[in-house]
């Protein structure tokens, strides 16, 4: 029973695997609530001790079919921001998501000095916002596809883009606030063509390397 419950715990409300690290954090809380449930004289000792359990692995790889190019993520600002009401405050909001590669709690709780934002929270409504923006410009493939289902999508959007541009992965991780673990898990679909830029930049060297080697004089 208490493998079920924490196999359980690795699952989201729609039944799709969740995040391993959202995983440890129920199970944590799980353990909380056993170890209160033994102060309070129900148990006599935690059940979970001594069992021996590892959450199922999960696939964290971004999908690339859902991370928007530049000039869909314009056309998708442009339609959050000619929305009524919310709209312009929102496309700041999503711009951050993007073009600092922000995860939406943290635009949220950007500082009043840092930036401007709206004075009543947007939280609860970007979601509508978003997916209105995504219907009145996407095209019924990209809507099919799945293309920036999800405003965090922006943000894998943003971290994608610095790797096709060329950028170090370990300056894209310290942008991002995440490890370069945790990044090359994450975006191992998109570091094939940076691994290939640094194989064209290799060989440019080494060849420079041989006509300098030789008498040349140095390119530029």
């Amino acid at each position: 029973m208490l493998r079920r419950t924490l196999d359980a715990l690795c699952c989201k409300l729609d039944g799709r695997a969740a995040a391993a690290k959202t995983a440890r954090r129920k199970r944590a809380a799980f353990n909380e609530v056993l170890n209160t449930a033994v102060e309070k004289g129900y148990f006599a000792e935690n059940p979970l001790n001594g069992l021996r359990w590892n959450a199922p692995a999960v696939n964290e790889e971004v999908d690339p079919a859902a991370v928007p190019n530049p000039a869909q993520v314009a056309r998708l600002l442009a339609a959050v921001a000619q929305q009524r009401g919310r709209g312009p405050h929102l496309e700041t909001f999503f711009g951050c998501i993007y073009y600092v590669a922000m995860r939406p709690a943290e635009v949220i709780h950007l500082r009043l000095e840092q930036c401007h934002l709206p004075e009543t929270g947007c939280a609860s409504a970007y979601g509508t916002t978003w997916a209105r923006a995504r219907k009145s410009v996407l095209t019924r493939m990209e809507l099919a596809s799945g293309l920036a289902r999800r405003p965090y999508d922006l943000r894998h959007a943003g971290i994608s883009f610095w790797l096709y541009s060329g950028v170090d992965p370990a300056e894209c991780a310290r942008r991002a606030g995440q490890s370069i673990e945790v990044l090359f898990r994450h975006y191992a679909k998109f570091l094939d063509g940076v691994r290939e830029q640094a194989n064209r930049l290799i060989e440019q060297s080494m060849q420079e390397w041989d006509r300098v080697s030789q008498g040349a004089a140095p390119a530029g």
